[in-house]
């Protein structure tokens, strides 16, 4: 047996074994105890239950389905989508969807590789041992926010194929269609969870910026286009225009514009793992009231938000400004990783969305003549899940991942500035 055909056999292998023994776990967890509702531990269903409450015309942003603890926080489309699953056994409903999800985390590693390979073809100077280590820390780098998302029953990794997909079509596409395309995908990611805006917008924004007018001005109208279709035509197929209008004031009034968003009560958990948390943290410990540094409207909180997006657009602009692909991938990468930041709830796996930080950064840092600087970069991510996951509950309270987040964004601006 050749060397390469022993590695795909093992790499088979390995994707079996994980496959399996995840969809065991999946199927452990989803247990449904009508006498313990808690005892349930896929989120999965909250979706399909709220798309169930929405076809018999009930509001599931008012109404508590079967775990009240646990509500529907979307606009109406994806649990429209996946409402059907409803009249399923919830452990297949939790068992399908990690079954989905597995693949399209696999769809997120090859989307990367497919833009690699697209670079080195257009002068990208590296090889193929390089390319397969930074792969490897890239995949390694978002592996544990993956397998938190898959057991929980998440939709962060669809959320990530959508924007890493459509940027690349939008930046790769040699016809208007195509760059169009990619545009509707990061636009109904931008409404699916309404803050990759942030990424979505900023990437016609950099294609603009790059000096092909014509591919920022096609990605920002299929920005718009996606955005309508989600928010709009898909859920008023499914439903009709009026109902879905109404679940959506209902979504503004109960999700959006709720007071519960804003009180501290809500946010401070020991799981919540944003910068914002980190910085009312450290306003507690310089003798500052927490309930006051945490509010959304304290102004520590508005001028976090304002500096991540100030630097990440600037950084995203410089490096664009050029023209050359791989910077304006770089910058991609940087508005996802200020998207997370910039939010005042993030779970683990929300981490999986800088996948294309992780990738594309510290190989616009390796082309600017930095090799060790890019693969210290390239390996960090993982080595802060890691080192946070390992150490939970400590790393939790010490909000190591934030923090370490943070950092790293920090010391990629520096290491880009020059690189263009």
């Amino acid at each position: 047996m050749t060397r390469t055909r022993a590695g795909r056999v093992f790499l088979t292998a390995l994707v079996t074994a994980a496959l399996a023994g995840g969809l065991s776990n999946v199927w452990h967890r989803a247990k449904a105890d009508p006498r313990d509702p808690g005892a349930h531990g896929s989120d999965f269903t909250v979706y399909t239950e709220a798309g169930s409450l929405m076809y018999r015309g009930v509001d599931p942003y008012t109404v508590a389905g079967s775990r009240p603890r646990f509500r529907y926080t979307y606009p109406p489309c994806f649990a429209l989508l996946v409402g059907p699953l409803w009249a399923s056994d919830r452990r297949w409903q939790a068992v399908i969807w990690a079954f989905c999800e597995f693949w399209l985390a696999i769809g997120l590693i090859l989307e990367g590789r497919h833009l690699v390979a697209w670079l080195r073809e257009r002068g990208l100077e590296l090889g193929d041992r390089a390319t397969g280590r930074y792969l490897l820390a890239a995949s390694l780098g978002v592996v544990l926010p993956v397998a938190y998302c898959l057991q929980l029953g998440q939709v962060a990794i669809p959320l990530a194929c959508l924007l890493v997909s459509g940027f690349r079509l939008a930046l790769t596409g040699e016809r208007r269609a195509r760059i169009f395309a990619g545009g509707v995908l990061l636009g109904c990611a931008a409404g699916f969870k309404v803050f990759p805006v942030v990424p979505a917008g900023l990437a016609a924004l950099y294609l603009w910026a790059g000096g092909d007018r014509r591919r920022g001005w096609l990605a920002a109208a299929g920005v718009a286009a996606g955005l309508v279709l989600w928010l709009f035509v898909l859920p008023a197929l499914l439903l009709g225009w009026g109902a879905n209008l109404a679940f959506l004031q209902s979504f503004k009034l109960n999700v959006l514009d709720s007071p519960a968003l804003n009180q501290p009560e809500g946010l401070y958990n020991q799981d919540n793992l944003s910068l914002a948390i980190a910085l009312a943290d450290a306003g507690r410990w310089a003798g500052h009231e927490q309930e006051a540094v945490l509010r959304l409207d304290a102004p520590s909180q508005v001028a976090l938000r304002l500096v991540v997006l100030a630097l990440t657009v600037f950084a995203g602009c410089r490096l664009s400004r050029t023209g050359e692909p791989l910077a304006q991938a770089a910058a991609f990468g940087l508005a996802c990783v200020g998207a997370v930041l910039m939010l005042p709830l993030v779970w683990f796996h929300y981490y999986v969305l800088t996948a294309p930080a992780v990738l594309y950064v510290p190989l616009q840092i390796h082309r600017a003549g930095r090799p060790r600087a890019s693969m210290v970069m390239a390996w960090a991510p993982f080595v802060l899940c890691l080192v946070d996951y390992l150490g939970m509950p400590a790393t939790h309270w010490w909000r190591v991942l934030p923090v370490g987040l943070a950092a790293w964004l920090v010391a990629a601006l520096a290491l880009t500035r020059g690189s263009e």
